[in-house]
């Protein structure tokens, strides 16, 4: 699944397809954040490897994302893809959602649905770890996840979200820009 960018959801918005495409989805979206936290705890590039390493100042503005520049990701199955019960996470073409991107691992984490109706997500055993509100996952243990949380693979930060908290969030963007 290829991703758009939020300021595309943000233009089209009120147009009938526009609307019609997120209101009428019955699943979850992954919106970049790009935040993160002084002192988080994130795998750093060195040149002997991946090391663990503590967020300054200077990295969490470097990361920081203007609104319109982040990118959105739907978190469906694409046909024809392998594992049909899990939405794919990694930096290969054949994941359902690619990020290609340093540090995410080739098949990285997965989605799948939970007992309880949700989505649930699964660290695939990844170099550099996947968070959950902060809390890294353990490997192979799905993992909950309530409307809102903040989702990291790696060090690239993401808010979980349901439709109709992607809806609002696109409404009053939009509302803002016009």
């Amino acid at each position: 699944m290829h991703a758009l960018m939020l300021s595309d959801y943000v233009a089209r918005w009120k147009t009938e397809d526009a609307r019609a495409l997120v209101l009428t989805t019955h699943g979850h979206f992954l919106v970049e954040t790009g935040a993160l936290r002084i002192g988080d705890s994130i795998p750093v590039l060195a040149r002997d490897g991946f090391h663990t390493g503590e967020i300054d100042l200077g990295e969490v503005r470097a990361r920081h994302l203007p609104m319109q520049e982040r990118r959105v990701f739907l978190l469906e199955k694409r046909s024809g893809n392998v594992f049909s019960q899990q939405i794919g996470v990694g930096r290969t073409m054949n994941m359902d959602v690619c990020l290609m991107l340093s540090g995410i691992s080739k098949f990285h984490a997965f989605f799948t649905q939970s007992a309880e109706g949700g989505l649930a997500l699964t660290d695939n055993d990844s170099t550099n770890g996947t968070f959950v509100d902060g809390n890294r996952l353990v490997a192979h243990a799905p993992v909950q996840l309530g409307d809102g949380c903040e989702v990291r693979f790696a060090t690239y930060a993401f808010r979980f979200m349901s439709t109709r908290r992607f809806a609002h969030l696109v409404d009053g963007l939009w509302e803002m820009s016009g």
